[in-house]
């Protein structure tokens, strides 16, 4: 079960899939920081990188989302 898998492999793993980016652990999830002015930011772009992150845990009870960009850290939510 992924249950038993470390959130640290987990994050580690996003990393080698997303170079550049960052990811760590929070409350129950895991967050993924990655640069926007490295992505096409159009709704099919963002569509497409949310199925990539869904292939790589489609055998997991995880769930995957996207936020909107944003330029202020402490703005992520």
């Amino acid at each position: 079960r992924l249950s038993k898998v470390p959130a640290s492999y987990v994050c580690e793993t996003l990393e080698d899939i997303f170079p550049g980016s960052i990811a760590f652990s929070y409350e129950a999830a895991v967050i993924l920081f990655t640069s926007a002015d490295r992505l096409d930011n159009s709704a099919e772009a963002r569509r497409q990188f949310v199925r990539l992150l869904e292939e790589q845990f489609d055998t997991t009870t995880l769930k995957v989302g996207i936020s909107s960009p944003f330029s202020d850290l402490y703005s992520a939510r």
